[in-house]
Formats: C-alpha cells, structure tokens, sequence
C-alpha cells in the first residue's frame, strides 16, 4: 500500500488510499490509523471560531449541540476543513473523518469506511438510532428527531458514510434499539435492502417532507420559526 508519510501533507491532497479490510487490530490497518491520526491531530483552534459559525450560519445547526460534540473532540477545524470524526462504535477508536470545507460546500471523506462512522452520540446508550448520508445529514436529523426531546429515551443519529458501513450498523443494534433508515431518496432503495437483509426486521423509512435533504428541511423550519 503507497501512503503519502509525510507530516506536511495538506488534508485536501490525502487520496481516498484502499482501506484494509478484516480485523482491525491488524498490522496494516494499525497503520492506516496512524497515518491518518498524523494528519487529524493538526488541530487550528484559530479556525474553529469561523468553523462554528459555518455549522450555525450556513446550515441552522443549534449551538448546543455543536459545543457537546466539539467538546468531545468530534467535531473541530483545521486549516481550511471542519473535521467530522469516525469512530469504531466498539471500541471508540477513531478511524476515518468527514471533512467539509469552510470556504465551499465541498465534501470529502477519508479512512476506514467500512466499520467506522459519525455519530451524534453515544451508540450504546441511545434507544433509537438513525442512519443518514453524511455528518450534516446527521446533525440536522438529529435536532429534528422528535425522540430527542423525550430524556428517557435518548437518540441520535448514524452517518454511514458507505452501504457496507450501513450494514455494519445493523449487525452491531441491539434488540431494544429502535431504528430509522433516513437516507436522501436517491439511495433509500439499495439502502433499504441492505437493511433488510443485514436484520430480522423491515426497515422504518422517514423522508424530509418536501425538502431535498433532512438540512433543507431543518432551515425552513428555522426560518418558519424566527
């Protein structure tokens, strides 16, 4: 595998290198995580003032809830990117990222995108989950979700950032754990049957009612509400 080493790199030009699959307390897949940890620990604690105005601004996300996840280290700003962190849900170790650019509404997303994902929370504690497309998918779904309001049952949001690591979510629910396939319409077909076959149950689909995405949706009601 030909990883780009040095320290220098700028995130925008880390390729979307192949992945190791399998164990990953592997050898090679260590690797990958260190490489790719080289480059996310470059934190610009100068550049998070704009990042959470971005997050606010451009898309309505609540302050709250972008504070909790900042202060948890999954979400912050480097140079010119805000940086979404995937996690392994077993073991909470990081293993990839979403990365948006401040200046455009530029995605891109690096690392292992088969176990490892965005989450607005803790995935053991929470009574429903959600699967959606990216991080801002996930943010907006989960400020919308109405069991988020209710204390005794704690929700949040997946993003899945490929249909493999949809189905890893699936193997990993537990039985008491409701769940929503909340993806964009343009995928909620092969998504629901990815689901479908990763699990004993039908999936429950929610839709952004006349919107184009679940942040669509979220910035009219912003808007409807001011």
């Amino acid at each position: 595998m030909n990883l780009p080493l040095t320290k220098d790199t700028k995130m925008q030009k880390i390729p979307k290198f192949p992945w190791p699959s399998g164990n990953s307390d592997s050898g090679e897949y260590k690797k990958c995580c260190e490489f790719l940890l080289d480059h996310l620990a470059e934190q610009d604690d100068s550049k998070w003032s704009q990042a959470r105005q971005t997050l606010i601004n451009r898309y309505a996300l609540p302050a709250q809830l972008i504070d909790k996840l900042h202060d948890t280290g999954d979400i912050y700003a480097i140079e010119s990117d805000i940086v979404f962190v995937h996690r392994i849900a077993s073991t909470g170790n990081i293993a990839g990222a979403s990365l948006q650019s401040l200046s455009t509404a530029c995605w891109k997303t690096i690392g292992d995108e088969h176990t490892a994902w965005f989450a607005t929370g803790d995935l053991s504690q929470a009574r429903y989950v959600s699967a959606v497309v990216n991080p801002i998918e996930a943010l907006s779904y989960h400020t919308i979700d109405p069991n988020e309001t209710a204390i005794s049952y704690p929700s949040l949001a997946v993003s899945c950032p490929s249909l493999l690591a949809l189905r890893e979510l699936m193997l990993i629910l537990q039985d008491n754990q409701g769940f929503t396939l909340a993806f964009c319409e343009s995928k909620i077909g092969v998504a629901a049957e990815v689901v479908q076959r990763s699990s004993r149950y039908a999936p429950f689909i929610r839709r952004p009612a006349f919107s184009k995405s679940w942040n669509e949706k979220l910035q009219f009601l912003r808007t409807r509400t001011a």
